[in-house]
């Protein structure tokens, strides 16, 4: 027998004096009762009422499905009954038992046999289920419910609802492993919860399979929906370095909008560092967080005895003589008015070797970084870098065109804040500045098209040069095609730049004279020069390509055809020859203090007169698309095919020819030849590889390659080669005269028994160093997971890990340092 929800109505109704009844009366309660049992065993983490409220909500535009051998009503009693295979349902709801119940003057519920209550992802079985739901109480007798979120099942031999917010369980048992002798569970004989107050556990247990590893006769447990400030899972290590370390997280919930963790990191060798994370949303536009590690150090690298052997990296030159260190992060997202958003990226640190020392770790860098990524989008400079990126911007996008403004602070934490050593700052800070950027657009019905940068800045130095400067670039393009093959494009810009200094930086004769030499000629002193200064440049492009390709069938089943599409390019730039001593240079100083002009682009425009050529070969496959599922395949006509299209190779080759160098004494006018391969089928593989070749040296110049192997089964390989031959450089930070050439790999394989080994190793082939390495082994089951490792750093710190995580509860680890070298946390 089925009904409807209007069929039950009206059959109620006839069998009823007075005002109708319907059978969706018994429905919605036993929904409604079931579900606070369900949701009750959310308790732990999850708001119980707005469950409820989910789960229980009727939509009256849809109807009841009721199934069942038999429904009967008793009108004087107004009791109903539904007897053999009871199905009741609507959406994702469904109730299911062989004989159902529902009184309507007592407001007493009954399911009996078999009862199964589906809401959602989420399920409850048992073998009887009765309810009042004029107390708001009920009993599931031989019990589970199933949480599906986290995947946690929750036995008793009686589960029941005691009041509004109070429930007990007896016989209780909790795990998120299948079957009914799960790989582990905690068990207490009975267990009382009150929300928004706390749980009580008697005689609790946490077992492997049948046998009992921790007991305690009484455990008790907050109950709140909300979150709650308490002591978090804390961190064990210890190394040559720190010593053994213990580091203690509190967690604060200060209202809805905001908390904090503070953080006591206790170092046996080094002293006490606490820190604090402060994080806050306010809405959707406007969050952020603000993070501060402080640690008054026992240790210095002073450059006496061992200690930069034993406090000190050898990847730098130089010492940290600093006992008070510190590092304050924050990223802010604001939401304005007018469509205008703003940001704050903030990263102060106190020398150069602070984030490599505290690099992993719940503060470290690695840590750090990666909240950033996920919750701004926004990344920090690496580790190694020793001058951090401060900045407000405000920005507001348009259709081809953005505004942004603020300001830009570089700190160079080389420059130790140290009160008996002289700091010397050349870095150039933007305070404040201002861009309008508008991207090449059509210049109303005319055949032109205009682009536009424009910059105004005061660029700031403690001992630098400081002043006011404004620059404005347009550019105008006129394209066009020549046939059907040859699209031309020629454009002009024109640069106006003007410098109003308020303080030119003053170089004493040894100074002046080291710069000379490094530029190869003589150049007027800073001190000497205008401040008030013009400049304008024009320059010329002029872009010419063409396109062919050709399409190759296939035949496959899966792969349909092939495009092979070819574009030659040849690029023409010039910039003409412009004496440009007499403006503002900007000095800076290279690591080993040997000064340079800090060259960002716009300072100085070095002339050009460059042809650069360029082949590129893009392949384009089409192939046989699969249905998503069966709707999906059900829904195509007979004989239909629905193609895929991935651009799954690229290859180009690129080279220069410089007519200036051409025309005077030098005899290299020809550029490295540059290729790039990008290969990306559909699945397995991707590939991304860049060199450059010198003709004149016969040698390659630059080798980098990137390239990451997958399998059907989840095995995967990484490989990561770079290789820069580096010359002689002053337009840079520092003066770079070494080749730079690094290996980084990875390996993850997936092995019978749910076992996974992994590992990855980082090395300095140019300087034959050894950064770090990892290897390690994981066993993964439906509900737990064991991870042990042993990793391998620089300086021979090497270190063990375990880690043992139960599904639904989180885990737990300890790092063990071993060997002479010590070890790492």
């Amino acid at each position: 027998m089925e009904l409807t929800y209007a069929d039950a109505a009206t059959r109620a109704a006839s069998h009823r004096r007075g005002r109708p009844h319907n059978l969706a009366r018994l429905v919605i309660p036993l929904l409604v009762a079931c579900v606070f049992m369900v949701a009750g065993g959310k308790a732990h983490g999850q708001d119980l009422d707005r469950t409820i409220d989910r789960l229980a909500q009727d939509d009256p535009k849809l109807p009841w499905q009721i199934t069942a051998d038999e429904i009967s009503y008793d009108d004087r009693s107004q009791r109903y009954v539904a007897e053999g295979n009871v199905r009741i349902s609507k959406g994702d709801r469904r109730l299911t038992a062989d004989h159902v119940r529902f009184d309507h003057r007592t407001m007493e519920a009954e399911a009996q046999g078999h009862v199964v209550l589906v809401a959602g992802g989420d399920m409850l079985f048992g073998d009887q289920l009765e309810i009042n739901l004029q107390n708001q109480t009920g009993t599931i007798t031989h019990g589970t419910i199933f949480l599906h979120e986290n995947h946690f099942y929750i036995r008793g031999e009686k589960i029941q609802k005691l009041g509004p917010r109070e429930y007990a369980i007896e016989r209780a048992s909790l795990s998120s492993c299948e079957g009914e002798k799960p790989a582990w569970k905690i068990t207490g004989r009975k267990l009382n919860v009150e929300v928004e107050g706390r749980g009580v556990v008697k005689h609790a247990a946490l077992w492997t399979n049948d046998v009992p590893v921790l007991y305690t006769p009484i455990f008790v447990f907050p109950a709140s929906t909300r979150r709650q400030s308490g002591f978090l899972m804390p961190e064990f290590g210890t190394s040559d370095r720190k010593g053994h370390r213990l580091l203690q997280p509190f967690y604060w919930a200060i209202n809805e909008q905001s908390d904090m963790t503070l953080y006591n990191d206790y170092m046996v060798e080094r002293g006490n560092k606490m820190g604090a994370e402060y994080r806050y949303m306010i809405d959707p536009l406007t969050k952020g967080a603000l993070m501060f590690d402080y640690l008054l150090d026992r240790k210095s690298d002073d450059g006496k005895g061992t200690d930069s052997d034993n406090y000190g990296y050898p990847d730098d030159d130089f010492l940290r003589r600093n006992e008070t260190r510190y590092w304050f992060r924050a990223k802010h997202d604001q939401g304005l008015p007018f469509g205008f958003k703003g940001r704050l990226d903030l990263d102060l640190v106190s020398d150069q070797d602070y984030l490599t020392e505290f690099r992993h770790g719940l503060t470290g860098f690695e840590e750090t970084r990666n909240y950033f990524r996920q919750n701004f989008g926004r990344d920090l400079d690496d580790f190694n870098d020793p001058v951090r990126t401060n900045q407000a911007i405000v920005n507001k996008n348009w259709y081809g065109a953005a505004l942004n403004g603020g300001i830009i602070w570089l700190d160079d934490s080389t420059k130790q804040r140290v009160d008996d050593i002289p700091s010397f700052d050349t870095e150039l800070q933007r305070l404040p500045f201002i861009l309008w950027d508008a991207v090449k657009q059509p210049v109303g019905p005319t055949p032109l098209q205009i682009s536009a940068d424009t910059e105004w800045t005061y660029l700031y130095s403690d001992d630098n040069t400081k002043g006011l400067r404004f620059d404005v670039n347009p550019r105008l393009y006129l394209p066009f095609s020549l046939g059907d093959y040859l699209y031309v494009e020629p454009s002009a810009g024109i640069r106006q730049t003007a410098w109003f200094i308020d303080r030119y930086q003053k170089l004493n004769a040894d100074q002046q004279a080291a710069l000379e030499d490094n530029l190869g000629r003589s150049v007027p002193e800073e001190q000497g020069k205008d401040k008030t200064n013009f400049r304008t440049l024009y320059d010329l492009k002029l872009d010419v390509s063409t396109e062919v390709s050709g399409v190759y069938d296939w035949g496959g089943t899966t792969l349909d055809a092939v495009r092979h599409t070819i574009r030659p390019r040849v690029i023409w730039d010039y910039i003409p020859l412009d004496d440009q001593d007499e403006f503002p240079a900007f000095i800076g100083q290279t690591q080993d203090g040997e000064p340079f002009p800090l060259n960002d682009r716009v300072n100085r425009i070095e002339p050009e007169n460059l042809i650069t050529y360029s082949l590129i070969n893009t392949f384009t496959s089409r192939y046989h698309k699969k249905p998503a599922d069966h709707q999906e395949a059900d829904a195509r006509a007979e004989g239909e095919v629905e193609y895929g299209y991935n651009d799954f190779m690229r290859l180009k080759f690129e080279q220069s020819f410089n007519i200036r160098t051409a025309r005077s004494d030098r005899n290299r006018p020809f550029s490295p030849i540059r290729g790039e391969l990008e290969l990306y089928p559909r699945k397995y593989l991707r590939l991304k590889a860049e060199t450059a070749y010198d003709p004149y040296d016969a040698s390659f110049v630059k080798r980098d390659v990137l390239a990451r192997l997958y399998s059907p089964r989840g095995d995967q390989l990484k490989v990561d080669y770079r290789y820069d031959k580096r010359k002689t450089d002053f337009s840079g930070r520092e003066r770079l005269d070494k080749d730079v050439e690094s290996l980084t790999t990875g390996l993850k394989l997936k092995l019978p028994f749910n076992f996974t080994a992994y590992g990855s190793a980082e090395f300095d082939l140019q300087d034959d160093r050894h950064i770090e390495s990892l290897v390690g082994l994981k066993y993964e089951s439906q509900c737990w997971s064991l991870d042990v490792n042993y990793q391998n750093t620089e300086n021979d710190n090497r270190a063990i890990t375990f880690r043992i995580s139960l599904r639904g509860l989180g885990g737990y680890g300890y790092t063990q340092g071993v060997g002479e070298g010590g070890g790492s946390e």
